[in-house]
């Protein structure tokens, strides 16, 4: 999937482990934890817009499968279509910018790579060995992906963090210094001797082992265009490098099964061609590096299923899980963690990193209201609640979507893939968003201004080091005796945050309660932190939310809306620890109660791993047969009068009976089990016709008030105007570079403005920030005498990052220049000044030509995916 088992840690703490939010996207609200499991119960929007329109604009939208992405945009362009919820081929996209009836917005957030299997297994496996896997860095031609496939909409990728990505400088000098880039040489001697070593032969140009051509399973999306390229480039780079190849075409549906569901040791597949999506855009992601390279996650090969053979790796397990659960002093020693995670997760090369991708999206002249999230393009939350025809409530539209169902749709361990995700995102509705520009965690005051959660939630802290009292009356989940209680004296904790819920109603008519919230955090605690074997016990789903449950030390209502959450996380942005404190649920408890019963008692699975591996099916409660099953164990819990071990003393039984017949109601009604609270409501699944129908929640409780989400239409971003550099700089000589910069479009000196200055064998020998001078949106960058005598005769790089505050998708430029020796003239004092001419380079807006990577332009996309993942990257 594009960037963002993106969905899953995020997600799942975030709906499951509600007490802990925002991390985990990526990328992520509390630290991986945290995001999965809040979606969101608390702002107090509702008591502000009590007299004015709330919701989405549209009364419907129809999402309709279009996998040709060329037929997709010509139904757009005619009308058919509002908007296309995916990339658009990019010669399209070329000609289409010059139609007046539609609008291309570019946004950054994809990414492509390659994951391998790393185990042994009964035929000779060339990726058990690291060597080989690591020469795949240098075989693989990046450049010539990003100039022929990518037609210059992107930037080679060797790490988890690409060029767009707010952590991109933290790790860049490092992974520059590794030297990678397409050297078919070094890959072939790098095989060579590693195959030799394992025991291989070359015969006839072909690698043997034992009398068999080593053969590579290689799995490749047929439906991506752009990835079967990929696919046929990759191949013939294995093939010249000795390697047989049986080439596997697919879908995400079938790689589902064969690539993320399979035992690794069955080998039914060897190399996988992933793209991935993110759902939203953060400024510190806590997950990602964990989610793309650590075991734990559930996201390598062997997925977190005990039974199956699994890549391991427990330096990259501890590092990760210190990044996602906030287990770090400094920003400094944070960003050391990333860079060892990143390094070893390149040296490894289990999942080798291609692009990062530009992609374009189109929407027709008159769907209005979009916005550009940095992360995840058009094809997001925003999109969907801001989405209009007029400036009025109503309408209907239809949108585009490359595929229609993917997976499986259950709040726990399903909803993997961005297509469903995309969809998910309107149907809840969250206590806190991610600006989609900033990356920032924002919810909503009381008059409806955007604010940050940290200006509205209290946090206490005693962190990093220090420690908190944890009041006695402080309620956690006991696994032992399947109860809340006390915890009693002594319980210490890093934070407390302090927040006020709002409740309003699902989707079914029943009114959210504290009863939703107990039952996430139970569900968190009693399955994150459940033992392979136990009947509580998700392959996928524990394994992500394990790291949040052991952080959570109890929680305290304090009045009907009014709740304490104690945990034990720190953040050197208070926005995350205050993230961390929301205890809410995208679904309602007795939904979640019944969807645990039917797989405890082995009719269906919560992951695809988990399903695979117990042979049963993978719950998807869009489906009316998995529908049919949940109703039954709604029906039998009402029949039998039961309220769930969590809910005991909280609920009444009429409460309990009540809920279920309210959710048995709409189960016959729509044929479905998909209730949340969000902006709008799920009509149902049309296999048939390929389509998924929402509508507007026009339930008088809705808090969000129409036209809430314009603000972010529009992104301020910064753009690298004009360059001076000389053309030759003289070893020992001072020398000056002169920048200009716009915000928005006009000159500005709010931008940060980083330089590098990169030699000829990729190591960054001077690197800072340019300094704002007159007149206003003039930068200068001075170098020294001191300076330019560290730099050896040659070819260098100067690589340039402008960041906007209001927007921080950063403008990338690149040049070269050259140093010469320095030139000595007997008697003549030596110039301070430069003398060399100064050459004048224009970045184009998009695709750079003298620049490496195209600069994005482009606004208005929506959304984050932010409910439960804030930013997590999906399987695309």
């Amino acid at each position: 999937m594009s960037r963002t088992k993106q969905k899953t840690v995020k997600r799942i703490i975030r709906r499951k482990l509600p007490f802990l939010t925002v991390n985990y996207r990526k990328i992520v609200g509390l630290t991986l934890v945290f995001v999965f499991l809040t979606s969101g119960v608390f702002s107090n929007i509702s008591q502000i817009y009590a007299q004015q329109a709330k919701g989405p604009y549209l009364d419907e939208i129809t999402f309709v499968h279009y996998l040709d992405e060329q037929i997709a945009a010509k139904e757009v362009q005619a009308g058919n279509l509002q908007a296309y919820f995916w990339r658009i081929p990019l010669e399209v996209a070329d000609q289409m910018k010059q139609d007046p009836n539609v609008v291309v917005t570019e946004s950054p957030g994809g990414m492509w790579s390659l994951v391998l299997n790393p185990v042994t297994t009964e035929k000779f496996n060339p990726f058990s060995n690291r060597e080989v896997r690591y020469a795949l860095n240098f075989l693989i031609d990046r450049e010539f992906l990003v100039t022929d496939i990518l037609r210059g909409y992107g930037a080679a990728q060797v790490a988890v963090y690409g060029i767009y990505d707010p952590d991109y400088l933290v790790i860049a000098d490092e992974v520059d210094a590794l030297g990678i880039k397409y050297n078919p040489e070094l890959a072939y001697t790098m095989i060579n001797e590693a195959m030799t070593k394992a025991g291989a032969q070359k015969v006839g140009g072909k690698w043997v082992v034992g009398g068999e051509p080593v053969t590579i399973k290689f799995f490749i999306r047929s439906d991506d265009p752009r990835r079967l390229a990929v696919g046929g480039a990759v191949t013939s780079g294995l093939e010249n490098a000795g390697f047989t190849v049986e080439k596997v075409l697919g879908d995400l549906t079938k790689a589902f099964e064969i690539v993320y569901g399979s035992d690794p040791k069955e080998a039914k597949w060897h190399m996988y061609t992933e793209g991935w999506g993110r759902s939203g855009f953060l400024k510190y992601d806590t997950i990602i590096d964990g989610q793309m390279y650590a075991p734990w996650f559930g996201n390598m090969p062997g997925w977190g299923e005990e039974s199956y053979a699994s890549y391991k790796h427990p330096d990259l397990d501890e590092w990760s899980k210190r990044v996602a659960t906030g287990n770090f002093s400094s920003k400094a020693e944070r960003d050391e963690l990333i860079r060892k995670v990143a390094l070893e997760g390149i040296r490894e090369s289990v999942r080798v990193f291609l692009t990062s991708q530009i992609e374009p999206y189109v929407a027709n002249k008159n769907f209005k209201g979009g916005v550009n999230d940095f992360g995840a393009g058009l094809k997001t939350r925003y999109t969907l609640v801001n989405g209009r025809l007029s400036d009025n409530q109503g309408g209907s539209v239809k949108i585009g979507m490359k595929q229609i169902y993917q997976g499986s749709w259950n709040n726990i361990a399903g909803i993997k893939d961005s297509y469903s995700q995309m969809i998910w995102n309107g149907l809840n509705e969250p206590s806190t968003w991610t600006h989609p520009h900033t990356g920032e965690i924002i919810t909503a005051d009381k008059t409806g201004k955007i604010i940050t959660v940290a200006e509205k939630r209290n946090v206490e802290t005693a962190g990093p080091k220090g420690m908190l009292d944890v009041p006695a009356d402080a309620l956690n989940w006991d696994r032992a005796l399947q109860s809340f209680k006390p915890v009693g004296s002594g319980i210490k904790a890093t934070s407390k945050i302090t927040s006020e819920m709002n409740f309003f109603n699902w989707h079914h008519g029943i009114p959210m309660s504290r009863a939703d919230s107990l039952y996430g955090i139970y569900f968190g605690q009693q399955w994150g932190l459940s033992k392979s074997g136990e009947p509580t016990f998700d392959p996928e789903y524990t394994a992500q939310a394990e790291p949040g449950a052991k952080l959570f030390k109890g929680v305290r209502f304090t009045g009907d809306n009014k709740v304490e959450v104690y945990i034990d996380y720190w953040h050197f942005d208070q926005n995350y620890v205050a993230d961390s404190g929301g205890v809410g649920a995208s679904t309602p408890w007795e939904i979640d109660a019944a969807a645990e019963k039917v797989v405890v008692e082995k009719k269906a699975a919560f992951s695809r791993s988990g399903a695979t591996a117990a042979k049963l099916p993978w719950l998807s409660m869009i489906i009316k047969n998995d529908a049919d099953l949940v109703k039954a164990a709604l029906q039998d819990m009402r029949d039998k009068g039961i309220v769930p071990p969590a809910l005991q003393g909280i609920v009444t039984r009429e409460e309990a009976v009540r809920r279920y017949d309210a959710a048995i109601k709409w189960i016959n009604e729509k044929g479905h089990a998909i209730i949340s609270n969000g902006p709008f409501w799920l009509v149902g699944y049309n296999p048939d016709a390929r389509t998924i129908i929402v509508r507007r929640n026009t339930d008088p409780t809705y808090p969000t008030a129409l036209g809430f989400w314009k603000e972010f239409e529009v992104a301020r971003t910064a753009q690298i105007k004009n360059v001076q550099v000389p053309s030759t700089i003289e070893a020992g000589k001072a020398a000056a570079v002169k920048i200009n910069v716009d915000i928005g479009g006009q000159p500005s000196a709010e931008a940060q403005l980083t330089y590098r200055i990169v030699d000829p064998q990729g190591k960054t020998v001077l690197k800072g920030e340019a300094k704002a001078t007159q007149p206003t949106g003039t930068y200068d960058i001075a170098f020294a005498t001191t300076d330019t005598s560290k730099l050896s005769t040659g070819s260098y790089q100067l690589k340039l990052f402008a960041v906007s505050p209001k927007a921080i998708k950063p403008d990338v430029y690149q040049t070269s220049f050259l140093v010469s020796p320095p030139i000595q003239q007997p008697g003549a004092p030596r110039p301070d000044a430069p003398e060399s001419p100064l050459t004048t380079a224009q970045p184009a807006l998009g695709i750079e030509t003298t620049v490496i990577i195209g600069v994005v332009v482009a606004v208005i996309v929506v959304g984050a995916g932010i409910a439960l993942f804030k930013g997590r990257a999906k399987k695309v």
